[in-house]
C-alpha cells in the first residue's frame, strides 16, 4: 500500500500509518513522511480512522485519504479524486464531504455499489460515469475534504469494523454534507473474501468472514439502522434486520461453511446485541 501511494502522480503532506498489529510493524524506508501509530491495542478501522480525524482536524489538513492494507489505488487516483471534489465544489454552496472512487473487488472483479439509506434500510444507488450522491461507501479510498466535515461527529469507536463507514455516511448526512462517488475512478480493493459451493449441480459463491466479524456484522448493522430509522420505521428496520439475520443463518445451516454453527449462533446473537446496544469490542487485544 505504501508504495502504491508513493508512485501516485501528486504526493501527500504526510502518511498516517495506524498500526493495529500486536508487536508493531516494521516499516520500510521510504521518501514518504510517515506517522507512525502504533497502538497497543486494536483499535480496528473504525478507532484507527478517527484517530487520523481528530488528529487531521487538529493539523488543520484540508484533505484526508483513508487507505487500507489491501488497496491499490491507480497513480492517479489522488489527484483525479481532489479534481472531482474542486469540480463539484464549484458549481454548489453545498458542502461536498467525502468524494470516493468505485471499489472493485480484485478476486472476482464485482464491483462495491453505492447505497444509500431509505427509511430502515439501504437500497441501491444506480449510477454510470458521473459523480452520484449515496450516503454508504466502503472507507477505503474516501477522500475526505474536512473543512466540509467540521461539524460531523465521528461514529463511535465500537464500531470497531463492519458498519462504522455506514455510520460514517450517515453523520456525514446528517451534518448538512454530503457523500459522493466518482464511478468514473476505480480503486482495487478486496472487501472480504468468498467460498464457492457446489450444490445440485449449481454453483453457489457466497461471501464469508471469520465467527467475530459475522456477530459484529449483524449487530453494527443492526444497531445503526435501528437508530436512524423514524418513528414506526424503526419497527420496520428491526424487522428487516431480523429477516437479514434469519436468511444468512439458513445459508450457513445449508452450505458447509467453516464453522457454519459458530457463524449461526454469531449472527442470531448479533442481531439480537444490536437492537440494545454497541458493546466494545471484546477485549482480547487482536482479534481474530
Amino acid at each position: 500500500m505504501l508504495e502504491s501511494i508513493k508512485t501516485q502522480d501528486i504526493h501527500p503532506d504526510w502518511v498516517r500509518v495506524v498500526d493495529n498489529s500486536p508487536v508493531g510493524l516494521v516499516l520500510p524506508s521510504s521518501t514518504l513522511t510517515i506517522k507512525h501509530d502504533h497502538q497497543p491495542t486494536n483499535i480496528g478501522t473504525a478507532g484507527a480512522i478517527n484517530r487520523s480525524i481528530y488528529q487531521s482536524h487538529r493539523d488543520g489538513v484540508d484533505y484526508l485519504w483513508i487507505l487500507d492494507q489491501d488497496s491499490v489505488p491507480n497513480p492517479t487516483l489522488l489527484s483525479n479524486l481532489i479534481k472531482v471534489h474542486q469540480s463539484l465544489s464549484s458549481t454548489s454552496i453545498q458542502p461536498f464531504g467525502i468524494i470516493a472512487p468505485l471499489t472493485l473487488n480484485r478476486d472476482d472483479g464485482q464491483p462495491n455499489v453505492p447505497m444509500h439509506f431509505d427509511r430502515y434500510r439501504a437500497r441501491a444507488v444506480p449510477y454510470g460515469v458521473e459523480p452520484v450522491q449515496c450516503d454508504f461507501l466502503p472507507a477505503s479510498g474516501m477522500l475526505l475534504h474536512l473543512p466540509s466535515l467540521a461539524a460531523v461527529v465521528p461514529p463511535s469507536d465500537r464500531y470497531f469494523l463492519d458498519g462504522y463507514d455506514f455510520a460514517l455516511g450517515l453523520a456525514v448526512r446528517a451534518a448538512g454534507a454530503t457523500v459522493w462517488l466518482a464511478p468514473s475512478l476505480q480503486l482495487s480493493h478486496q472487501v472480504g473474501s468468498k467460498v464457492t459451493f457446489l450444490h445440485n449441480g449449481h454453483e453457489y459463491s457466497f461471501a464469508d468472514m471469520p465467527v467475530f466479524r459475522v456477530k459484529l456484522l449483524h449487530r453494527n448493522i443492526t444497531f445503526l439502522f435501528t437508530r436512524a430509522a423514524r418513528g414506526p420505521y424503526k419497527l420496520a428496520a428491526a424487522a428487516w434486520q431480523f429477516r437479514r439475520a434469519c436468511l444468512q443463518a439458513a445459508r450457513y445451516m445449508n452450505f458447509p461453511f467453516d464453522k457454519r454453527w459458530s457463524k449461526v449462533s454469531a449472527t442470531v446473537l448479533g442481531f439480537f446485541l444490536g437492537l440494545f446496544c454497541l458493546p466494545p469490542p471484546r477485549t482480547a487485544s487482536h482479534p481474530s
